[in-house]
């Protein structure tokens, strides 16, 4: 149990905190906030009622720096895999995005 004056801040992977139970602790003044970089739906809804809870501040997954001149080549020799039926590398895909894989895949193989 966090103390009551804890704040979340969660930069990793959406998936990993239980956003119902961080509302209700928020809600029941079990916590004094929260800050997310990262949601269990990417890019979080519109509708979320995250983006508009007094105590909650969303930021635009930004925790991590991207290198352009490294991102460049992860970017070609994915679509080069994908072009040729494999799996593109690093893929994580959290357990709320099950399926869209084979979206991207179909998306970038029109490329």
């Amino acid at each position: 149990m966090l103390p009551v004056d804890a704040v979340l801040v969660n930069i990793s992977r959406g998936d990993v905190v239980d956003e119902q139970a961080l509302l209700k602790q928020l809600d029941t003044e079990q916590m004094k906030g929260a800050v997310l970089d990262a949601h269990s739906v990417e890019p979080l809804p519109s509708t979320s009622v995250l983006w508009e809870h007094p105590k909650v501040w969303i930021t635009p997954h930004i925790s991590g720096a991207t290198k352009a001149e490294s991102a460049a080549h992860v970017v070609v020799e994915n679509i080069k895999r994908i072009r040729k039926g494999e799996v593109a590398f690093p893929l994580h895909v959290p357990p709320c995005q099950q399926g869209m894989s084979q979206v991207i895949h179909n998306q970038v193989a029109k490329v």
